[in-house]
Formats: C-alpha cells, structure tokens, sequence
C-alpha cells in the first residue's frame, strides 16, 4: 500500500469512528482528491441534513498546511480546522437543512494534493 491509499484509508475511519458514515451529506458520503495551489483554495458546495452530525476531513500530502473552513449560506463562519498540518476534521450539527460552503485552504508555497471526504 501507499501513502496515499494509507491516507484515504485513515480518512475514511476518521468518519467512521465518528459514528457518522450513515448522517450528514446528501446524497450521501463523499470523497474528492484533487490539488490545492500554493496560497490558494478550493471551494465546494455540499448540502448536509438538518440535526444531523456533519463531518468534513481532509488528508494532504504533508507538503504544506492546510485548513479547513465551513460557511453557512449567509456566509457566515461555522466551524473551521485550522492546526498546523494538513490533516483536518471539523464537525458541527446544522440547524436546518442546507447548502455550505466548504473551504480548503494552502498556506503553503507549493501545490499540495489531498483527499476531502464528507459523511
């Protein structure tokens, strides 16, 4: 096995310990690899249950820090990972159902590939 896969496999127990693999986004669980410029972001649009435990993680390469942020459809600030390496988790329960938007952030000088995966 590789780094990555060893990654995606801690990402996905990372949800799955949270007891939230059944809750949260709809349709349902998600999972994105892509690659994040340096200083730069990526923005999704994923819509999560009302009342329900709602899990965002990410799993970088290790090449650079990366944040996590979560916005409600007023733009303001719901929750946010921002530790000092590129492995984050945030989790909230959203009053009603709706659409966030979810923000990976590089703060790093060099591009950095990660995996999101939502519950």
């Amino acid at each position: 096995m590789n780094i990555r896969t060893l990654s995606l496999l801690g990402l996905v127990g990372v949800l799955g310990l949270a007891g939230a693999v059944e809750a949260g986004r709809i349709p349902g669980p998600g999972i994105d690899t892509r690659r994040c410029e340096a200083y730069s972001s990526v923005t999704y649009h994923d819509t999560f249950r009302g009342g329900e435990l709602a899990v965002v993680s990410i799993v970088g390469d290790g090449d650079t820090d990366l944040d996590v942020f979560v916005y409600d459809r007023f733009g303001n600030l719901i929750v946010q990972g921002i530790g000092l390496t590129d492995r984050e988790t945030v989790r909230w329960v959203p009053r009603s159902t709706g659409t966030y938007r979810i923000v990976v952030r590089n703060l790093g000088g060099v591009w950095n590939r990660y995996s999101l995966a939502t519950n």
